[in-house]
């Protein structure tokens, strides 16, 4: 590590993405999780904190990597997720990148960070699940940078912890109903025009976690009350894709050629 923590930490809210992403970034990170920064967690965190409350986008977004770097140290500070939860569904910046402020990626960063407090148990899996619905419901643009896989990703391994151990789980597919609520509620609206963004936010989430669910070998298949939560959300989930794309799932007959 070549620079002193204030500078590290003052780096990692810059503007200037030669400075966040091109040194603050790798150093801090190497930093926490080779234990080196153990001492200075307490500095680290309350800085991470004050910066999802600045005025400014690069500041806000990148104090989520801050402290799941610390979560994955062994720092288990409730308040810091308390904190997150507060601040994701509210972000109104979503933007993936910016061609000056270099990379933003709010929703990605909150989703690695909520991802994390739910595989060291920091949060409880329907905790989890609940905050990331409220930011796939939230208005703003449409996610353009992978964010669905980030999102899909922190969901699952809430999922993982509710297939290990299905004790911890309540109401696991609580937060898709809230979702169904939310398009019954659009639909009632009698809509006209450009669906809102959030729409194609949420298809192109519960899709990708469909398909990770089905593919992904964390999940234990021969664990009878963990698979039960998992066939659960498998089938919500597809149940919420074929609302929104009915044609998709309807056999459609061949019509005769002319």
């Amino acid at each position: 590590m070549t620079h002193p923590l204030d500078a590290l930490l003052a780096g990692m809210a810059s503007p200037d993405p030669a400075v966040r992403d091109g040194w603050a970034y790798q150093e801090l990170a190497e930093g926490i999780e080779s234990g080196r920064l153990a001492a200075h967690h307490h500095t680290i965190r309350s800085t991470a904190l004050a910066n999802l409350r600045s005025t400014e986008v690069q500041a806000r977004t990148f104090a989520p990597l801050i402290l799941a770097w610390l979560l994955e140290a062994g720092d288990r500070d409730r308040n810091a997720f308390d904190a997150v939860a507060r601040w994701y569904p509210q972000e109104q910046d979503t933007r993936g990148y910016d061609s000056e402020l270099g990379w933003l990626h709010a929703v990605a960063h909150g989703a690695d960070y909520l991802g994390a407090a739910a595989r060291v148990g920091l949060a409880q899996p329907a905790d989890v699940l609940d905050v990331l619905a409220a930011r796939l419901l939230a208005p703003g643009e449409a996610w353009v940078d992978q964010e669905p896989a980030r999102v899909a990703h922190a969901a699952l391994e809430a999922l993982r912890r509710c297939s290990a151990d299905p004790s911890v789980c309540r109401a696991e597919t609580s937060w898709l109903d809230t979702i169904d609520q939310a398009l019954t509620a659009w639909e009632a609206s009698a809509p006209e025009g450009r669906p809102p963004m959030w729409l194609g936010n949420v298809y192109a989430t519960v899709t990708t976690l469909h398909v990770a669910i089905a593919c992904n070998d964390h999940v234990d298949h021969t664990d009878h009350a963990g698979l039960s939560v998992v066939t659960a959300v498998q089938a919500k989930l597809a149940a919420v894709a074929q609302r929104m794309t009915p044609w998709l799932f309807t056999r459609q007959e061949p019509q005769p050629a002319p």
